[in-house]
């Protein structure tokens, strides 16, 4: 290749360079440009600095899932028993509250692993999913989804049985749907991501 030639091909691919810059130069300018205030779209609401209240020697840990119960009132949490992962704890994780703060219910005590998703139905039911606590090894508890009454009687198992992930369909319950017509449906990791459930 002559001189002339490979000095066009170096200019060549510098040009490419910097139009490979200018681009993403300009995509992280419109990133940055859509995270800055907007005065001209409401923020109607203010925080409510600790409005819950717990009993006194529990504390509040990680939390996934809120849920507003039947009462358009009350709030349903999904707590990890004061920490990140209930595996050895006897503490209820699902936990409601009054619209001043109050705990007026507790319910699941030594049977979640990874509580993770809250649903209320119409009439009142509370479903909650129980997760992976990313351990692949053998689990009472984990990849399965509880049915309560809105009293806290466990109704059903509705998905697993706290399996082995890898003879498990699901991996990790992430969160729960009930329809008209009684099926059940399962946000889960990995795909198909929604599964279906029929009454048998």
């Amino acid at each position: 290749m002559n001189p002339t030639a490979a000095m066009v091909r170096r200019c060549g691919y510098f040009t490419n360079a910097l139009l490979t810059i200018a681009v993403a130069l300009s995509a992280y300018a419109a990133a940055a440009q859509s995270l800055q205030p907007r005065p001209d779209v409401p923020t109607p609401y203010r925080t409510i600095e600790r409005w819950i209240t717990m009993p006194a020697g529990r504390t509040m840990g990680s939390t996934s899932a809120i849920e507003v119960d039947r009462d358009g009132r009350s709030v349903w949490v999904a707590d990890r028993c004061g920490g990140a992962s209930c595996m050895d704890s006897t503490l209820a994780p699902i936990l409601k509250f009054d619209p001043s703060g109050t705990l007026t219910a507790s319910l699941g005590a030594g049977l979640f692993l990874v509580p993770h998703g809250i649903y209320v139905d119409r009439n009142g039911n509370i479903w909650v999913t129980d997760a992976s606590d990313g351990m692949n090894v053998p689990r009472a508890k984990g990849h399965q989804v509880f049915k309560f009454t809105p009293a806290g009687r466990l109704l059903m198992i509705a998905i697993g049985k706290g399996k082995k992930p890898e003879k498990d369909p699901i991996t990790a319950a992430e969160g729960v749907a009930a329809d008209r017509m009684g099926n059940v449906y399962g946000a889960v990791v990995p795909t198909p991501g929604v599964t279906k459930h029929s009454r048998r």
